[in-house]
């Protein structure tokens, strides 16, 4: 059995996003969740990749955004957004709202950009950083990650599992965990630097 559903990318000129339709078969595989959320095709504010390689931008909304399959560039917009890159290796950005961002499966690279946001690298060597807001969280998962705070205050940065490289932010208060594997601690601005053998 073969399930089609429709995904719509939206316009973002101003980062060059293209605007289309596209069309998304499933071998009677579930979508997954993305941070607890249910794919809805009736939900304006829901927005699915393929299998391919996307370009999908947000709206003003709260908006969940499955990438999928393929080397995705995912940037959400105006709102509290969860986005998920799936399989491959994507490029995620958050943006106005408090954002979830996980990159899942693959080496990603995933930031937030204005609020306080949550960053999950997910499985792979990812590059991850928090954003310009007070309190991010920014967990690398399992790989060799990058692990960055950003420039607000009051930052946590987690390695994970692997050899990570786990560095606050230029603000204050960060708190720094490498957690197990060989990791190195590159801001001396983190309040609390651990790393677990």
């Amino acid at each position: 059995m073969k399930l089609t559903i429709l995904a719509l990318t939206f316009a973002l000129a101003a980062v060059g996003l293209m605007v289309g339709s596209q069309s998304t078969v499933f071998a009677g595989k579930p979508i997954p969740k993305c941070f607890g959320v249910t794919y809805d095709e009736n939900n304006p504010n829901h927005i699915l990749g393929t299998n391919g390689d996307d370009v999908l931008g947000g709206t003003g909304g709260a908006d969940v955004i499955w990438g999928l399959n393929g080397n995705d560039t995912i940037r959400g917009e105006g709102g509290a957004d969860k986005i998920c890159g799936g399989n491959g290796n994507d490029f995620i950005r958050g943006n106005q709202g408090r954002d979830e961002l996980s990159g899942d499966n693959g080496d990603d690279v995933v930031r937030g950009d204005l609020a306080r946001d949550m960053v999950f690298g997910g499985n792979g060597d990812d590059i991850v950083a928090g954003s310009r807001g007070d309190g991010d969280m920014v967990f690398g998962g399992n790989g060799d990650d990058d692990v960055r705070g950003g420039p607000g205050d009051n930052d946590m940065t987690f390695g994970g599992r692997g050899d990570d490289n786990v560095r606050g932010g230029p603000g204050t208060g960060d708190v720094c965990d490498g957690g197990p594997g060989e990791d190195f601690d590159s801001n001396l601005s983190c309040e609390n630097s651990t790393s677990i053998p």
